[in-house]
């Protein structure tokens, strides 16, 4: 029959295009045998805790070993955002006794696809295993500058993005002949129950403290809103107002004629906001402000009227008095005891008061008994 060359004894067509998949984090003994045989005989690995099978906090992942629970970085002694390297100084017995670190569990899907052929069957016997220990140092790596908030949230794009230049950068300074194509983050806490429940408490605690957040927003801006009409006109009577204060102060010290001048447009600005300001198309404000304004506005109407009326009965006053001051004096006593002391009888009399004899009586007057005095209520009783 047909037979190859020496030395040739059998051929395997590598399929280079076909995408695979290496599970970081997985270092299970089946998982590398099942990966060897593969690479043996060109077979693609199904993975299958990689398959999307959702796992909850509090249960046990089974393809996250101990060996992958790594350190990452405490956002309280982050020096910037969340996500970005960690900084911070720390003291020699901090590192110690191991604060300002949590733990996390992390895994890592990398997709690649074989790139050089040579280099991938003839550079390395196990390329995958190169492939997972550069991956689990640059895990470890990454994993140390970032929070947990991070990698389990908004930060699992650019841990993709670099993950991926990092990988392909050591790969091909190692000619394994791997080009990665993709690299998924899969990051849980600790599964153990304590700590599921406390980081769960922790993730409760935060969710809490951004609805609070939100719900003290929502209520700020719905108070400026029903005081002003909109929050805008807020802002700008909240910054007219600390400028105003700001330059009265200033004024206050340096008694120049030009602090005096800002501080004066500055009450104008405020002003305007407040009442309106029609030839620079300022309108007036609405809301509580203008209800407050209007009803300052009456009552200030209320006062001028009846300032002015006692204006008015005081300048007639000082000609009455001009005219006749003896009698306005005693018109004025006599009005000033009918005000204070009403529902009494006064007396006055007209002569020299040496004169007058004021007559008590202590005894009372006999009066008519009404029950004698009436025949029938006499004849009605037996």
């Amino acid at each position: 029959g047909l037979k190859y060359p020496w030395p040739i004894d059998r051929v395997v067509r590598a399929q280079v295009h076909r995408m695979r998949v290496a599970t970081v984090g997985t270092q299970h003994e089946e998982s590398w045998k099942k990966r060897e045989h593969a690479h043996e005989h060109e077979e693609e690995v199904v993975d299958e805790h990689a398959q999307g099978h959702a796992v909850l906090w509090t249960e046990e992942h089974a393809h996250l070993v101990s060996g992958m629970l790594l350190i990452v970085a405490n956002p309280e002694i982050d020096a910037g955002d969340s996500g970005t390297a960690a900084t911070a100084d720390r003291t020699e017995s901090e590192s110690h006794s191991g604060e300002g670190v949590s733990l996390l569990m992390i895994s890592a899907n990398v997709e690649y696809h074989i790139s050089d052929l040579h280099d991938y069957l003839y550079g390395y016997q196990q390329p995958e295993r190169v492939l997972d220990t550069i991956a689990d140092q640059e895990l470890s790596d990454y994993a140390a500058g970032h929070d947990a908030a991070f990698l389990m949230g908004s930060g699992r794009d650019a841990f993709s993005r670099e993950m991926k230049q990092r990988l392909q950068s050591r790969c091909n300074d190692l000619g394994v002949g791997i080009a990665i194509t993709m690299v998924g983050l899969h990051a849980h806490p600790p599964a153990k129950d304590e700590v599921a429940a406390a980081y769960q408490e922790v993730i409760a605690a935060e969710i809490n403290k951004s609805a609070t957040i939100e719900h003290a927003e929502g209520a700020f801006s719905r108070i400026l809103t029903l005081a002003t009409g909109s929050l805008r006109r807020a802002e700008e009577l909240d910054e007219a107002i600390q400028e105003m204060d700001r330059l009265a102060g200033e004024a206050d010290r340096a008694r120049s004629p030009e602090t005096a001048i800002a501080s004066e447009e500055a009450k104008h600005r405020v002003d305007a906001l407040l009442l309106g300001d029609k030839p620079n198309g300022i309108a007036p404000t609405s809301g509580d402000a203008a209800k407050r304004i209007a009803e300052a506005r009456a009552v200030s109407a209320q006062g001028i009227t009846i300032a002015k009326s006692k204006l008015s009965t005081f300048s007639t006053d000082v000609a009455a008095y001009q005219a006749a001051p003896r009698l306005f004096m005693v018109r004025r006593q006599l009005q000033t005891l009918k005000e204070t002391l009403p529902g009494l009888r006064k007396f006055v009399y007209v002569g020299d008061p040496a004169d007058l004899i004021v007559e008590y009586e202590t005894k009372q007057r006999a009066t008519l008994d009404l029950e004698t005095s009436n025949p029938s209520a006499s004849q009605s009783q037996p």
